[in-house]
């Protein structure tokens, strides 16, 4: 299902999860970990989570892409 995805799909996913991701990255460098460690844990955890995730997506997307 998603090897057969318009890239347009993935230009959206990409740009809602870039945002996210910067938003995130923006909390995380403006406050210092002694304030809030949990919070700042979360913080780069969520983003690791988003970048992870749409780039495993991207790799099977473009896997598909070689072979058809």
């Amino acid at each position: 299902m998603v090897r057969r995805w318009h890239y347009g799909k993935l230009i959206i996913l990409w740009s809602w999860g870039g945002l996210a991701a910067a938003i995130l990255l923006t909390q995380f460098m403006a406050q210092p970990v002694a304030k809030s460690p949990l919070t700042h844990l979360l913080e780069i955890a969520f983003f690791l989570i988003i970048v992870a995730s749409l780039s495993a997506l991207t790799w099977y997307w473009l896997g598909g892409k070689e072979s058809g």
